[in-house]
């Protein structure tokens, strides 16, 4: 899996899976379905390696497992400037 998260400095953040998963599913017909749970943008710094979601397995509606979402690159904002009072607005 691998997606690009928008970041509050127009940067396109790289995600990627950092684990795999592998599930024995019983014979049969079975609904196997994904979940991605990812934020909408990213605020703040980022760090190579931060966990920033994850893909959800979901076998007949139950959770068997899942995979962690991480940045590829790390993203640094500068403290002062309009960054600072996006911020600032948006955490208080």
């Amino acid at each position: 899996y691998s997606y690009d998260l928008p970041h509050i400095s127009g940067a396109k953040i790289r995600i990627t899976n950092t684990a795999e998963l592998s599930v024995i599913v019983p014979k049969g017909d079975h609904d196997i379905k994904e979940y991605v749970v990812l934020p909408r943008y990213i605020i703040g710094n980022i760090k190579k390696g931060d966990e920033l979601g994850y893909v959800e397995f979901r076998l007949d509606g139950e959770v068997v497992g899942r995979v962690p979402l991480s940045s590829t690159e790390s993203v640094s904002v500068k403290e002062d400037g309009i960054f600072k009072k996006i911020l600032n607005f948006i955490f208080g």
